[in-house]
């Protein structure tokens, strides 16, 4: 028996090709992509099992009141923070460490490369369970001059040579590293990135208390592992007495109120790291969970759009069918065998699509890891979660697409289908117009939801930011140990290069990472707010560089000697700068207008209790140094003319290459052991939304297969129906009708599902677009235009697929549709 139904399935795919390979190509692409996006999600949600007591693991995330008076989390925590704790919760911790990240320039062949060394705590073996391949791991926590590498470190500087009891020697730095272990290198589905372990001496940062010893400020990495029993909401709950009590308040005596008031720590689980810490300066760039989300569900709507095309077709086709389902019901076949039957036909013909299906995998899986920038792979016989996923697709596609074409077609009447010649399709219009306009609604909402990612994307990319960034270049670490010496003569050599137009220091790279935002003293004491301003140091040509465009007063000069004035050079203790402040610090502060603001005094108190007072003397246009994610900070901007971490060089657009090349060079004359860290700044804040340009971009790859998919079932449904309406046809041209006529009409006929779609789409992606772009603080207006064009090339689309056959019927001559009847 099932030989016999393998058979007629075989010979029925074989009588009629067209159809079946739009079935069989229309479920390969919609499975492809549905593996595709299995594969992308299930890495992104296997991050960070550490096997037994993943669940105990958190890292402390800390958190300050902003300028603007939200709370901003951050990845990172105050260095002093891991000693208190495990002094105050000895019984709710059974471990915890710091992580922090020491650059050091290591020389191999004659070629420098930065590399980061992670300064640990001894205990973070504790936390995370890291593999050795050789050495013992705990030798690295004996002294501060040990260091463990992995293996791609080992690799790399030794090759295949036993790299322990080697001496690491970094060439800025007066000692060397001896290397006592070897550890496994990371798993890349891990939130952990290090290279090169150290132990966390405290004595090593005496000189940089902000590292280990300062509250307000947030450098390293802090894990703890819970005991056994402890919540973390009872430790979270605790967390504000404890800072209260422990916080020296001494640091910034300009703060008022309690410290739990301006700082706050949170647990976030290990697990969740990846996909649901929203904290800044991660060890490596995370996930988000809505895009998991997204993209799954965008992997079921293109399956289900691949489903109703075999539902489609098939139940369009059934009456072809109803003579031979007549003469088996005659012989004595039940509906059950029957519905078994049709069954195991689509079962074949989603077996075939997923060869074809995982095909189109290996083929593009090489590509589609260089997009989504992993390493994903199709592993059948190792990864037994892949082979499940597979053997699910194939049963619930299978029963899904052909559950309802074989109950439709096994309710034919034996007596009423072998009286009748009628061969023509028997009900189900109804449901097949629904199911096309169910498949353009996804189409129409995906199609328009990438126009909308696209156009912000573009929108972030070229919006004016206040200053200048295009054929800007930054040059990094100009104040580093090797660097310093050499640093004037290497900006000296750079400003005479003919395609240097002009130059800048700045004591931060822009984009602006980090937080350097001080409490400042009120100027009205009844006032219940605190202030906080963000700090941009710079050199006295860092504004006219950027091209700051000036509201009121005036921008830093050299010919205002007081604008880069030093506290060596004023004596006394509290010292006295020009400021130039934003619009928004202006509102910020209620200083009134532009003009009222100048002469206003704004003091605070830094690091060590640095009193500073600042005369503002000039105001200028918001300038968007961070994300247009974030809304434009309070900036208050001075000269400190040591503060040269950041060279920012202008260059003349028609000599770029050259004298890129020749600054190049002029870094290696000086510098050779020291990689050059020069980018471009428009680039760098090109970086900040290239995770939304790869998901615009996913969206839109996605959406063409949808649309694919969605015009091969149109165009084989079309086909169909305009071989139903042959006679049809030819009665109307009889008649008199026109070709343009005839093809109006069948055009027309899947118009109507496509301009249903439009309806059922534009709101749900309304909906789900307007959410997505309150992500952001400066966004583009949500028009009609997007839901008008994506409808238009739904619409277009799916005109050009019907009117294929609509001018073939419409063309044949009449004799020939009317000769049988």
């Amino acid at each position: 028996m099932y030989k016999n139904y393998f058979t007629t399935a075989f010979r029925n795919m074989m009588r009629h090709k067209l159809y079946s390979l739009i079935n069989i190509g229309g479920l390969a692409i919609g499975l492809a992509a549905c593996i595709l996006i299995f594969l992308f999600v299930k890495d992104e949600l296997s991050y960070d099992d550490w096997g037994t007591g993943t669940d105990n693991l958190y890292r402390l995330e800390a958190s300050y009141k902003q300028s603007l008076g939200e709370d901003a989390y951050m990845a990172l925590s105050p260095g002093r923070l891991r000693d208190s704790l495990a002094d105050s919760f000895q019984q709710e911790f059974s471990a915890i460490a710091r992580l922090y990240r020491n650059r050091h320039i290591l020389l191999k062949d004659g070629n420098a490369f930065r590399e980061q060394f992670w300064a640990a705590d001894k205990q973070l073996f504790d936390i995370f369970d890291i593999e050795m391949v050789s050495g013992n791991r705990t030798d690295v926590f004996l002294d501060n001059r040990s260091v463990i590498i992995n293996q791609t470190m080992a690799l790399k500087y030794y090759g295949t040579d036993d790299p322990v009891g080697q001496i690491l020697e970094p060439d800025d730095q007066d000692f060397g590293y001896k290397i006592v272990g070897v550890m496994k290198d990371l798993p890349e589905n891990s939130h952990l990135d290090f290279n090169f372990l150290i132990l966390f001496d405290p004595e090593r940062y005496v000189d940089t208390p902000w590292v280990a010893e300062l509250w307000l400020s947030s450098n390293v990495l802090t894990y703890v592992k819970l005991a056994d029993g402890v919540l973390p909401g009872t430790i979270e709950a605790s967390i504000p007495d404890f800072l209260d009590r422990t916080v020296i308040r001494s640091e910034q005596p300009g703060l008022e109120g309690d410290p739990s008031d301006f700082f706050n720590v949170r647990l976030m689980p290990v697990s969740d790291i990846h996909l649901y810490s929203t904290g800044r300066f991660q060890m490596k760039p995370g996930g988000d969970i809505k895009v998991v989300y997204s993209f799954a569900v965008i992997a079921l709507l293109i399956l289900f759009i691949a489903s109703i095309n075999f539902i489609n077709l098939s139940t369009a086709r059934s009456s072809l069918r109803a003579r031979e389902i007549a003469l088996r019901k005659v012989v004595g076949a039940r509906r059950g065998q029957l519905i078994t039957q049709f069954l195991g036909e689509a079962g074949l013909m989603v077996l075939v699509a997923l060869v074809f299906a995982l095909a189109i995998v290996e083929f593009s899986l090489p590509w589609f890891n260089g997009f989504v920038a992993k390493l994903l792979s199709l592993n059948y016989g190792s990864d037994p979660m892949t082979s499940l996923v597979l053997i699910g697709l194939l049963v619930v596609v299978g029963i899904g697409a052909g559950i309802h074409p074989a109950m439709q077609i096994t309710r034919f009447r034996p007596a009423a289908v072998l009286r009748s010649n009628n061969s023509s399709a028997t009900g189900g219009s109804k449901l097949r117009a629904i199911l096309v306009t169910v498949q353009f609604a996804i189409s129409i909402g995906l199609i328009a939801t990438t126009i909308i990612v696209y156009s912000q994307t573009n929108y972030t990319s070229n919006k004016d930011l206040g200053f200048e960034t295009k054929n800007r270049l930054t040059l990094d670490n100009m104040d580093y140990q090797s660097i310093e010496p050499v640093a004037d003569t290497i900006l000296q050599e750079i400003e005479r290069l003919p395609g240097v137009l002009n130059t800048a220091y700045t004591a931060r790279s822009i984009p602006l990472f980090g937080f350097w935002d001080f409490p400042i003293q009120k100027r009205d004491e009844t006032d219940p707010n605190q202030y906080r301003l963000e700090m941009v140091p710079g050199d006295l040509n860092f504004l006219e560089f950027l091209g700051a465009r000036t509201i009121a007063g005036r921008i830093f000069s050299k010919d205002f000697r007081a604008d880069a004035v030093t506290l060596e050079e004023q004596g006394g203790t509290i010292l006295q700068k020009n400021a130039v402040i934003n619009l928004a610090t202006v509102n910020y502060l209620n200083l009134g207008t532009p003009e009222q603001a100048l002469g206003q005094e704004i003091k605070f108190e830094g690091f060590g209790g640095q009193s500073t007072q600042m005369t503002v003397i000039g105001v200028i246009e918001d300038m968007h140094m961070r994300s247009l994610r974030d809304e434009v900070e309070p900036l208050a901007l001075h000269v400190e003319e040591d503060s040269r971490t950041v060279l920012n060089i202008e260059l003349d657009p028609l000599f770029q290459e050259e004298t890129v090349a020749a600054i190049n060079m002029i870094w290696k004359a000086h510098v050779p052991a020291f990689p050059i860290d020069l980018t471009y700044m428009d680039e760098n804040f090109g970086r900040l939304y290239e995770a939304d340009a790869q998901r615009g971009q996913m969206f839109g790859y996605f959406s063409i297969f949808a649309v694919i998919v969605s015009c091969l079932g149109l165009f084989g449904l079309s086909s169909f129906t305009a071989e139903q309406r042959t006679k049809e046809i030819g009665v109307r041209k009889v008649y008199g009708a026109g070709s343009m006529s005839i093809v109006r009409l069948l055009v027309w006929q899947f118009s109507k599902p496509v301009l249903v779609a439009n309806v059922i789409a534009w709101p749900i992606a309304w909906y789900i677009m307007q959410d997505w772009l309150s992500g952001y603080a400066y966004r583009i207006d949500l028009t009609l235009l997007p839901f008008a064009l994506s409808g238009l090339a739904a619409l277009l689309i799916s005109w050009t697929t019907v009117s294929l056959h609509a001018w073939r019927v419409a063309n044949t001559n009449p004799i020939n549709a009317l000769r049988c009847e």
